[in-house]
């Protein structure tokens, strides 16, 4: 029997999990789809943002693996401006400003800056949210003006040095968990071993793929993340993302 395991776009999926005869896999580029599809059962495993297990309180799924970058579970992220722009800290918290973000579900552009400010902004407040089309669009967007500030994370801004020399770091966020392979509660044992064993034994990638491997999870610093995520939930005003044009 071939399981279905559905994977973000902007995360990619390792070929050798692609090709398996065991897996069938399934790209999304809506995570809204994606994370629904997995409550489902309609795909039984996800490769998914950390960002995306806010919307699975009282799913009993389980983490079956976690990419790794440079031998770490934990990812970074930079709230930036264009450098020269008017734009800083104070015009961030006064909500006088709109930040990009890739999707509701991602770890470093959407929960990052909510985690990040809901210590300086009053309870109640809201972010103005514009989305983008994934990572290295977030980078350009800012780049370009189409959204005045955004958390970048720091794997996309380091490989290109040159134009991220245009941004100014304001606020640094570390520990965020990197992004996991969720298993549905009607996998058996057996199923996710297969499931497991795909990722973890996937060949090492190297740019330009994100992640260099797959390996158990870092349940303490998901569990973290989680409460976090929860806090900002209760603390900000909900509001849809807008699209950013072009």
């Amino acid at each position: 029997m071939t399981l279905t395991v559905g994977f973000d776009d902007n995360l990619g999926c390792p070929p050798s999990v692609v090709g398996s005869d065991d897996i069938q896999a399934i790209p999304y580029h809506d995570l809204d789809r994606l994370v629904a599809d997995f409550a489902t059962g309609a795909v039984v495993a996800a490769f998914v943002p950390a960002g995306s297990i806010p919307y699975l309180r009282g799913t009993d799924y389980s983490i079956l693996a976690q990419a790794e970058v440079g031998e770490s579970t934990l990812m970074q992220s930079d709230l930036s401006v264009r450098r020269g722009q008017p734009w800083s800290i104070a015009e961030v918290v006064a909500g006088s400003v709109r930040l990009g973000a890739i999707n509701s579900s991602c770890t470093t552009s959407y929960w990052a800056p909510q985690i990040v400010l809901m210590g300086l902004m009053p309870a109640g407040s809201a972010i103005s949210f514009v989305q983008v089309n994934g990572f290295q669009d977030l980078f350009e967007h800012l780049l370009s003006g189409g959204c005045e500030a955004a958390m970048v994370w720091d794997q996309v801004s380091s490989r290109q040095r040159d134009k991220a020399a245009d941004l100014d770091v304001v606020l640094r966020l570390d520990n965020l968990p990197a992004p996991l392979v969720l298993g549905h509660p009607s996998l058996t044992d057996p199923e996710r071993a297969v499931i497991s064993t795909a990722f973890c034994s996937a060949p090492l990638q190297g740019p330009p793929a994100f992640f260099d491997r797959f390996t158990a999870p870092n349940v303490a610093a998901v569990s973290a993340f989680a409460d976090l995520c929860a806090a900002a939930q209760g603390h900000f005003a909900a509001e849809p993302i807008a699209v950013a044009p072009g």
